[in-house]
């Protein structure tokens, strides 16, 4: 995978002391949650009128919480990094004010980090093109960009200057099929699950 977690884990690992590690990862993974969802329902709360829909943002907020964190994986990860990273660019293209015209920059910036942490989230700085051009227009959209190419712009510079463009292309492209796609995607939950059609019409029943 790209860069990003591997960095932002090691600063972690970098400011705390030796002895607590474990548990103060696992609590900075709790805040990230905590912070994506705050900023998620804000952003939502932009668009909606809670008060005609008699929604409390702050309920709405805990129960959010108390559902992303269930089941969720107790330490830094990939995914958790990178949608953290989306949400806080949706949540300045949300409110951004014409005032503040580098907060889209900004928030590109957050889209190209988001799609720094795994390959599957390059589609994050593409829907958010779409949705700063939705919500703002064109000269918007492209301070976004702007954002988005410096990150894409620094992460290939760092690649160069260390020799490891080929190297990164080769790690992360071509190393699973469709087939192993399909299998670990979809086969793997059915193959050794005696019970899985049960659960499956339990929740369907559900």
């Amino acid at each position: 995978r790209p860069i990003v977690s591997p960095l932002l884990s090691s600063f972690w690992m970098f400011m705390l002391p030796d002895y607590g590690q474990v548990f103060f990862t696992r609590l900075i993974t709790y805040y990230q949650l905590m912070i994506q969802v705050v900023l998620t329902v804000f952003t939502i709360k932009k668009y909606y009128d809670f008060k005609s829909l008699n929604i409390n943002p702050y309920v709405l907020i805990l129960v959010s919480f108390f559902i992303t964190s269930t089941g969720t994986l107790y330490f830094q990860w990939h995914t958790t990094d990178g949608i953290l990273l989306a949400v806080i660019g949706f949540f300045l293209v949300a409110y951004f004010n014409k005032r503040s015209m580098i907060a889209l920059v900004f928030a590109g910036a957050f889209f190209g980090f988001s799609a720094l942490t795994k390959q599957n989230f390059i589609l994050v700085p593409l829907l958010a093109l779409v949705f700063t051009f939705l919500q703002h227009g064109f000269k918007c959209s492209v301070l976004v960009l702007i954002g988005i190419a410096s990150t894409f712009f620094a992460f290939y510079y760092y690649l160069d200057v260390n020799n490891l463009i080929q190297l990164f292309l080769m790690q992360n492209t071509g190393s699973t099929t469709l087939k192993d796609l399909f299998t670990a995607g979809f086969i793997s939950y059915f193959v050794g699950n005696n019970y899985v059609l049960a659960q499956l019409l339990l929740t369907a029943s559900i």
